[in-house]
């Protein structure tokens, strides 16, 4: 009963501290939360004002533009600072700890698999077709996706077979797929369930009732993120610093997490592309700009 009490002031505690008592404190704790909730307001406060903040706005949106430059440019730096965090945690703790991996390795591709297969049996559920034939139309394009680790560099051959083999509509295909290939961010969310989670066990981080529930809430945020980092290897690390720093995670994981994420970020895009053309087939299916006869043959 006394840990049930327990939980329950955890959740409560957790909820009142998401408030911060004053709009700087936030920022210099680098609590994520509480900036998560100022934006939420001030974003809110924006939107019922509206043209009394057009100035205001104007400036955000310069900040914002601004912001996005430095971030630009520290992403370019990004490959120099893992190659120095893998060399100095390699010559701290050896190279024994990374054949470890592949538990969390495993375990992305494994839950990947069954996510696409899932999707596989509702393309085959609500279109008729099956799912052999389906699998072996994106296939292909499938496995560029585990041979790149890039979205940009499979994205015409994603829009070619989706015309080509699947009988979507052209011009249904041009609307859509460059949105459906940006906003499949489920195995994005799953990289940093698994990552997260095998760090807090390597490094034996404290956990509990509210630890859980925040790093749920920051892995759903970081999922949300992720539709605008870097559509390259590695671009899955960009908020990842954010989720460790507030798991109470030491940044020397940040190694780990690199070979981690260069290793699940060509599983993540392989199962991408699949998910991607069977997630278009039942849209361009809903909206009757569907080739069936294509698909099937």
């Amino acid at each position: 009963m006394a840990g049930g009490k327990s939980s329950v002031n955890e959740i409560v505690e957790l909820m009142f501290s998401i408030v911060p008592s004053n709009p700087v404190t936030p920022f210099i704790d680098k609590n994520m939360l509480q900036i998560v909730f100022i934006s939420l307001m001030t974003g809110a406060g924006l939107l019922v004002l509206e043209r009394k903040t057009e100035t205001l706005r104007k400036l955000v949106q310069e900040g914002m533009d601004l912001f996005m430059e430095v971030i630009g440019a520290v992403c370019k730096l990004l490959p120099l600072y893992i190659y120095t965090s893998l060399t100095v945690f390699m010559w701290k703790n050896g190279a024994g700890l990374f054949i470890r991996l592949w538990r969390p390795i495993v375990l992305a591709f494994l839950v990947n698999l069954v996510i696409f297969l899932l999707k596989a049996v509702i393309v085959r559920i609500r279109v008729g077709v099956p799912m052999t034939t389906v699998i072996k139309k994106v296939l292909r394009n499938m496995g560029m996706g585990f041979a790149t680790a890039s979205s940009s560099a499979i994205f015409s051959q994603v829009m070619d077979v989706n015309e080509k083999n699947l009988g979507i509509a052209p011009d249904f295909n041009q609307f859509a797929s460059p949105f459906a290939l940006l906003f499949v961010v489920s195995q994005a969310g799953l990289f940093y369930v698994v990552t997260i989670f095998y760090l807090a066990e390597v490094y034996h981080t404290p956990t509990g009732v509210s630890w859980l529930i925040i790093m749920c809430i920051m892995c759903i945020m970081c999922c949300i993120f992720s539709v605008t980092s870097p559509p390259v290897s590695g671009g899955l690390l960009v908020c990842l610093g954010m989720l460790m720093e507030q798991g109470n995670i030491p940044m020397e994981g940040m190694a780990i997490a690199s070979i981690l994420a260069i290793a699940i970020d060509f599983i993540v895009t392989g199962f991408k592309a699949g998910l991607t053309h069977l997630e278009l087939v039942l849209e361009a299916a809903s909206f009757d700009k569907l080739d069936r006869e294509k698909l099937k043959s």
